[in-house]
């Protein structure tokens, strides 16, 4: 996962002499920050994005995001307003199902 958040520009880290990486205590947050939104699904060029500005300005306001990086949280979240309406069908289509009086036999 590091290695990967690494190649993506979301972290750097510095090389110890042994050759492993090393991380400053404020990487631990960013790495943190950036698992909780590739885990939402936000893809990891938006992830640095937000990122980036989160160093620069604080707290991260949509209004600062390029447009580019803004529609794709937007398309993200439409996604997910989407998922969650066919979840609430499929729950209540089951509810009903499992409602219904039992028949003879």
């Amino acid at each position: 996962m590091l290695r990967h958040y690494e190649q993506h520009g979301v972290i750097v880290s510095s090389r110890t002499q042994n050759g492993y990486r090393d991380f400053d205590a404020g990487q631990v947050a960013t790495v943190t920050a950036a698992k909780e939104l590739i885990d939402a699904g936000i893809p990891v060029r938006v992830v640095t994005s937000l990122l980036a500005i989160a160093s620069t300005r604080a707290p991260v306001d949509p209004h600062h995001l390029d447009d580019d990086a803004l529609a794709q949280v937007r398309e993200h979240w439409e996604r997910l307003c989407r998922c969650i309406e066919c979840i609430t069908q499929r729950r209540d289509a089951l509810s009903r199902f499992l409602d219904q009086p039992p028949t003879g036999t």
